[in-house]
């Protein structure tokens, strides 16, 4: 879940590392450039920057 403010976003994290990970989410649109992490599964919440957007994808790197 990619939270921000008031907002949470569901997405899928592909590609995980330490340093970052690709998210496929329904759309880039209106996600901030930094936002928290959510991972539900590992009971993680990690500060993340977006590197990169492309069409319903997003890069992030971990700060």
């Amino acid at each position: 879940m990619i939270e921000f403010g008031i907002n949470a976003v569901p997405c899928m994290v592909r590609n995980v590392s330490e340093t970052g990970a690709s998210l496929n989410v329904t759309s880039a649109f209106g996600i901030p450039d930094f936002f928290t992490l959510v991972l539900t599964l590992e009971g993680q919440r990690r500060s993340a920057r977006i590197i990169w957007r492309k069409d319903m994808q997003i890069g992030i790197a971990f700060e």
